[in-house]
């Protein structure tokens, strides 16, 4: 599989997750909900595999960091326009479930749902989808892309009898890079920042990249159940298949201006039929 394909999944990937935000009711149609957000959480480990092997083979590394950081700032405001989407419809369920003074924004919509058991599953998910990041995910890419030039710097530095320096200082870039997007707070900081340094220290090694993807596996089940960890998993198996190859490179641009485009596009068809 070429990373071409790899790129049109991850674009369905990410449809698929804002599409089960904004349109899907999950209160009636929640295996359809779950399902929609199983298969966006292939996108993760995906972008960051990509972003790792692009870090890898770009002829301009500058270049590329640039591409992927003006097209985050590009996505921000669609990114918070469909997050506005999704708590408005968690307001409106909060309001059906519990009796909720005054106005409802992120941060009471949050101690409502840890508070209350009368309100679905649905609700709560659907805020840790969209109520809890400011800033979109290419912005968390960009700085993924960035520690990753810091951490490859380091290693051409300490690379042989000076292993333990390359650790530490690799480590520590590592935690001081999660702490940014995490305090910012950027989206999925953990996973993305993970899984990059994963596909980074394992590159070429498709056995260890294997066993590291299903560790990671089980923290997704942690944290989002087993429905959607299998998203994980497939998207474990599809980079099991790369083959290095580029695949088209005509249309290498379009998937920077599809990432902002899909968020305005679904809230503006949400819009329309509300």
């Amino acid at each position: 599989m070429t990373a071409f394909v790899l790129k049109i999944i991850l674009v369905v990937s990410i449809i698929c997750g804002n599409a089960a935000v904004i349109f899907v009711d999950g209160e009636k149609y929640y295996e359809l909900y779950m399902l929609l957000r199983a298969v966006s959480m292939m996108a993760v480990p995906v972008a960051a595999f990509l972003m790792v092997e692009g870090f890898h083979n770009t002829k301009n590394r500058k270049i590329y960091f640039g591409r992927l950081f003006v097209a985050g700032i590009a996505a921000e405001f669609p990114f918070l326009l469909a997050s506005s989407v999704g708590l408005t419809r968690i307001a409106d369920g909060i309001k059906r479930h519990v009796d909720a003074e005054g106005t409802l924004n992120a941060d009471n919509m949050k101690k409502l749902l840890e508070q209350s058991d009368k309100i679905s599953k649905y609700y709560k998910d659907l805020y840790y989808a969209c109520g809890r990041y400011a800033i979109d995910g290419l912005i968390t890419l960009s700085a993924a892309f960035l520690m990753i030039v810091l951490v490859d710097k380091i290693r051409s530095k300490y690379f042989g009898y000076k292993k333990l320096a390359f650790a530490a200082l690799s480590t520590l870039v590592i935690i001081v890079t999660l702490a940014v997007v995490v305090i910012l707070p950027c989206e999925n900081p953990m996973e993305i920042i993970f899984f990059a340094a994963v596909f980074y220290y394992l590159r070429g090694n498709k056995p260890y990249t294997a066993i590291m993807t299903l560790m990671m596996v089980l923290c997704f089940y942690t944290r989002y159940g087993m429905i959607m960890a299998n998203g994980t998993v497939l998207a474990a198996l599809l980079i099991q298949t790369y083959n290095g190859k580029q695949g088209s490179a005509k249309y290498k641009y379009v998937f920077y201006a599809v990432y902002p485009l899909q968020f305005l596009i679904l809230s503006g068809i949400r819009y329309f039929i509300t």
